[in-house]
């Protein structure tokens, strides 16, 4: 009886240019560790989240240079082309076609190539064979989890073969973002104030070893800066820059095994900005500790936080001496 259409919005600072990752909300571990695997000469990076979760975004921000460091040939390959970007050679794909694309990049001598999202096996079999070849590849996919990514890319809609996939020189990084509100800077409420969070909530934030007295919650009335006390989103990730002994316990089909080794390696606590070792709920309960989100928003978008357990507890850091 009609039509739907679907719009998607992007703004811009100005034409060809996306903001940057500092910009876009991104703590200094995170950007520190993605910018270092995103300069690795080789293995692809892959960033999974929901739909308008900021993953494109990433990636743009990722592939971003000034006029003087353009010395890198960057080709996208989406359908359609998001953002405008300057010294960036846009492909889209329904121009080409998916038989075509993969001769072309290789003849075209790109260094750097940005795939829109891998959910075919045409699709997968372009990447895997530019990750191979030397181009740098950047990608999305739909998983909840980067623990995830793998199974998915090895699984029979996409196909690439696990042995070959499970390599450190195939892949740099497996990302993962979602978008949450932001709370207004400038009408939160603080958690402490009489009837602000629930009990359980309170409970909760002591089990997490999380100061009641830095976190807040929204004024859901508003103010003259925002709408129902919510001001932005902010980005919540995970992070997994895999290692030999990861990619030997995916390659194993271990999945389980190379999770835990990887929740392992976590060095600090939620309070902590640092995300290595970090699932989602754990870098959303630091924006928690800071006072930049609601925990309602956060059990809404994420999950309840009786869910998790923390690997790192202030009694672990004392008896490292940390």
């Amino acid at each position: 009886g009609g039509f739907d259409v679907t719009m998607r919005i992007l703004p811009q600072a100005s034409k060809g240019q996306v903001p940057s990752l500092e910009k876009l909300g991104f703590t200094p571990s995170f950007i520190r560790m993605i910018r270092a695997a995103t300069e690795r000469r080789r293995g692809a990076i892959y960033v999974c989240g929901p739909v308008g979760g900021g993953k494109t975004t990433l990636l743009y921000a990722l592939l971003y240079r000034a006029k003087e460091q353009r010395d890198r040939y960057v080709v996208t390959v989406e359908d359609p082309p998001e953002y405008e970007q300057y010294g960036i050679t846009r492909i889209p794909v329904e121009k080409i076609g998916y038989e075509n694309l993969e001769k072309k990049l290789l003849r075209m001598g790109v260094h750097w190539a940005m795939v829109g999202e891998v959910r075919e096996k045409k699709m997968g079999r372009m990447v895997k064979v530019l990750s191979s070849t030397g181009q740098k590849v950047l990608t999305t996919t739909h998983v909840l989890s980067v623990n995830q990514i793998i199974d998915r890319l090895t699984g029979e809609e996409i196909g690439i073969p696990r042995q070959s996939l499970c390599d450190t020189n195939m892949i740099a990084g497996l990302a993962y973002t979602c978008l949450v509100p932001k709370l207004c800077p400038h009408c939160s409420v603080p958690a402490a104030t009489p009837g602000a969070v629930s009990e359980r909530v309170v409970e909760q934030l002591q089990r997490l070893e999380i100061p009641l007295e830095s976190v807040r919650t929204a004024n859901n009335n508003g103010c003259s800066h925002c709408k129902g006390g919510r001001l932005g989103r902010q980005p919540v990730v995970e992070l997994v820059i895999p290692d030999e002994e990861y990619m030997r316990l995916m390659r194993a089909g271990l999945d389980g095994d190379a999770k835990d080794y990887w929740l392992g390696s976590c060095i600090s606590h939620v309070t902590d900005e640092d995300v290595t070792g970090k699932p989602m709920m754990a870098t959303a309960l630091y924006w928690v500790s800071q006072g930049t989100m609601d925990v309602a928003d956060l059990e809404r978008e994420i999950d309840t936080l009786e869910s998790y357990t923390p690997r790192v507890t202030r009694a672990t850091l004392q008896e490292r001496g940390v």
